[in-house]
């Protein structure tokens, strides 16, 4: 037996120089693959865009209604474009509205006996040029919707309103936002050309009443 003389060492290995066809062969597979990874990554971006170009195109529809004998009241949203709607028998008027909209009431706020649309929206007003909420009121002229009060305000900043029946007799009952924050509960009357203050229910709550 021969032994290695000293100070060297003996290396096996199964390894082989690999061959060209194979060395090209795994380089097409690499490319393959890096290329099924670009496929399906384009794939679903296209796929993204189209939903995302398909929601923004199809219509956004809501609508809340009010019905009576006389007429069917609505608010109608459509692409965020809001207009009222008053179907009456085979006819339908509309007004249209050009701001978000945060309360829609269909009440005798006049109290002669014929109904109004009273709207909530947020806007700036001629003397006020603070986007705030305000209220507005329309009434029915042969059928069409007019504006019987487009307001800037009330007392003091509105939060909110409703309509509150006390001994038959209609009136607005307005939740407001007092200058140290905290909120104040008033009514207000119709009164031929605006709202008249009657009184104040609640004042200095820490939180808008519901």
């Amino acid at each position: 037996m021969c032994l290695p003389a000293a100070g060297q060492a003996t290396i096996r290995t199964n390894s082989r120089p690999m061959r060209h066809d194979e060395a090209t062969h795994r380089s097409l597979q690499k490319k393959s693959t890096n290329e099924k990874q670009t496929m399906k990554r384009t794939t679903y971006y296209l796929l993204l865009l189209w939903m995302v170009s398909h929601l923004a195109c199809e219509d956004i529809y809501e609508e809340h209604c009010y019905q009576d004998e006389e007429r069917t009241v609505c608010i109608e949203t459509r692409d965020s474009v809001q207009r009222l709607l008053n179907i009456h028998k085979e006819d339908t008027a509309y007004w249209e509205l050009k701001y978000p909209v945060y309360q829609f009431l269909y009440e005798d706020i006049s109290n002669n006996g014929e109904k109004n649309i009273l709207v909530g929206v947020i806007k700036p007003s001629r003397f006020d040029s603070v986007v705030r909420k305000r209220l507005f009121v329309f009434k029915f002229y042969e059928e069409e919707i007019r504006p019987l009060w487009l307001g800037a305000r009330l007392g003091m900043p509105i939060e909110n309103f409703y309509v509150e029946t006390i001994d038959g007799k209609n009136y607005i009952k307005a939740i407001e936002q007092e200058k140290n924050g905290n909120y104040a509960t008033a009514l207000y009357e119709w009164d031929s050309f605006g709202f008249k203050f009657i009184k104040y229910l609640d004042r200095n709550l820490k939180n808008p009443p519901s």
